[in-house]
């Protein structure tokens, strides 16, 4: 349960006012991960109606073409050679410019909005691998993100990617799904159907922020990832700090012991 609670103050003049406020304060709780209670504070007022501005605008960003794709590449550390690309979304709102994944998309997580935008990254992802087929460009594979929420929620999951794969005549192998480690512990017990199900498609699965999750390692021996990436936070410090040096030997070290490829998020210097 998650509960918004405001102390009564003089200068609110009605209950609806003052159930405003706690609904304010509700959106917060849910905000900072649900389970837990907050209270009232004036000076976020702003700040959370910000919030459901947008989560109200994000309804309408896949009808209006708001959002967009980037694509990050990925590169062979030995030979520099460029062997994948993954898809980041960007959403052009109308009045606040250019905004960034972790601006709206924990809004969309909240208010149910990730399963079009889910889908529709999934679509755009094969359109645009077809339209590099077209030019003669073959990446080797792109990888899209997909949300907790997303991969818990939709229960077709697996017919969402079948059917874009089918519409553009990909070969499942050029496409891999990125979760995180918490969504893939969340499969060992209730999903595990779903994963299988998309192995049995084609598709590549990765860990997403390999090392910020859950430590069981379980999951690695139940299913067949065939990437791990490790998160930026222990490559912005590979170079200079012996504990994440550590880290990442011990994640390369048991990737190659499962016959599994590494992918280091943020490589930016040749230190790193």
């Amino acid at each position: 349960a998650s509960v918004g609670i405001v102390p009564y103050q003089p200068d609110i003049a009605d209950p609806e006012g003052m159930m405003s406020k706690a609904d304010l304060a509700l959106y917060r709780a849910k905000t900072d991960g649900r389970d837990r209670f907050r209270f009232h504070i004036r000076e976020l007022d702003e700040k959370v109606r910000e919030r459901m501005i947008l989560g109200e605008g994000l309804h309408s960003a896949v009808e209006n073409g708001e959002l967009e794709l980037y694509y990050q590449p990925q590169v062979e550390l030995k030979s520099g050679r460029l062997v994948g690309l993954e898809a980041l979304i960007r959403w052009n709102h109308p009045v606040r410019g250019l905004l960034l994944p972790d601006q709206f998309i924990p809004i969309a997580e909240l208010n149910g909005s990730i399963l079009p935008i889910g889908e529709w990254v999934i679509e755009r992802t094969c359109h645009q691998i077809a339209a590099w087929r077209e030019q003669h460009i073959m990446p080797q594979l792109v990888a899209a993100n997909v949300s907790a929420c997303q991969f818990k929620s939709a229960s077709n999951f697996d017919r969402i990617v079948s059917e874009a794969l089918a519409k553009y005549s990909i070969a499942p192998c050029q496409l891999e799904l990125e979760l995180t480690e918490s969504v893939l512990m969340e499969a060992t017990r209730r999903h595990s159907e779903q994963l299988e199900r998309l192995r049995r498609i084609g598709v590549r699965v990765a860990i997403d922020d390999f090392g910020t999750g859950y430590s069981s390692l379980d999951y690695l021996r139940s299913f067949r990832v065939a990437r791990l990436k490790i998160d930026r936070r222990f490559i912005d410090g590979v170079a200079s700090n012996s504990d994440d040096a550590t880290i990442v030997r011990a994640v390369i070290g048991l990737a190659r012991e499962l016959g599994i490829e590494v992918v280091a998020e943020g490589v930016e210097t040749a230190g790193q």
